[in-house]
């Protein structure tokens, strides 16, 4: 395992620039606004503390680090502890995260998703493919963190092992995205198989797929 020491932490700018991220879909209850808007704010504060943690466990690199060039010059016989043995950093771009707030374990408090695609630090366009989804879900008396839930494993359609899905949002109980699927003729742009999908997030299962959506 390749670990590259002395990580810079996630700079304040990155919680700057999240907090003030669009949210998708917050719970539109008049009487609730203020403590909504108080716990998109939290949400959006626990996932900067989830990437500066993710820093240093060595998952991802820090942004000064996350170039080809950095890369190649501070290259060490160990590897860093991220997906599929390619290098990430995050996006340093706000409107490269996607944030999605809704109360989808039912307990009638805010949660949140984001995806995103990581940066591929020695450069390429492996990662092109490659979407995080972080799940903050809240408990009792604190947010739960899960960014290793596959919604792969809500569904047992034989095409699971095909492709994979992508996610765009959350809704209370729901969790909304497109199943990706590449043909043997298709070009690495463009997967001819797109499908949108819906799962019930409590009964983790998958409860409906929709017809192919043609984007070439």
């Amino acid at each position: 395992m390749r670990r590259i020491n002395n990580l810079t932490i996630i700079p304040l700018l990155v919680l700057i620039i999240l907090t003030a991220c669009h949210s998708s879909n917050p719970l539109k209850n008049d009487s609730g606004q203020t403590s909504s808007r108080k716990e998109i704010v939290l949400i959006k504060q626990l996932f900067a503390n989830w990437q500066t943690q993710e820093i240093y466990a060595n998952h991802f690199l820090p942004t000064d680090s996350c170039n080809p060039n950095w890369f190649t010059n501070h290259q060490t016989n160990e590897s860093l502890n991220s997906k599929n043995d390619l290098i990430f950093g995050f996006p340093k771009d706000s409107t490269e995260y996607k944030f999605s707030f809704a109360d989808l374990n039912n307990d009638n408090k805010l949660d949140g998703l984001v995806v995103f695609t990581p940066n591929q630090c020695d450069g390429g366009n492996a990662s092109s493919w490659i979407q995080w989804q972080v799940f903050l879900l809240s408990g009792t008396d604190h947010f739960e963190i899960m960014d290793t839930l596959k919604v792969s494993n809500f569904s047992s359609t034989e095409f699971d092992s095909k492709g994979f899905y992508w996610l765009d949002r959350i809704e209370k109980n729901r969790i909304y995205g497109t199943y990706i699927e590449f043909t043997k003729d298709d070009g690495y742009c463009c997967p001819s198989i797109n499908r949108p999908v819906t799962f019930d997030f409590m009964e983790r299962k998958l409860i409906n797929i929709g017809g192919n959506i043609d984007r070439k």
